[in-house]
């Protein structure tokens, strides 16, 4: 699984907090560098960038809400 998802190589590597927070880091300057767009091109590069990072914090946020809970919890949250 490595090769195909990066992102599960370096949360190996790092740990899942380093690793969660080089991406918010990344999401967030790719969120700034909207500003500084001036034609379609770019603005469809930041936002496959942001597109990137969004898809790994996503299944994180998840991963950290269920190991927060117990485990009789854990049932009901995805209804919410």
């Amino acid at each position: 699984m490595d090769e195909v998802c990066p992102f599960s190589y370096l949360e190996k590597k790092r740990g899942l907090k380093g690793t969660t927070s080089i991406n918010i880091f990344i999401w967030a300057v790719a969120l700034i560098a909207h500003a500084g767009c001036k034609s379609f091109g770019s603005l469809l590069a930041v936002r496959f960038i942001l597109g990137m990072c969004e898809g790994v914090n996503n299944p994180v946020f998840g991963l950290v809400l269920v190991q927060s809970h117990m485990c009789e919890q854990v049932q009901s949250l995805p209804g919410l």
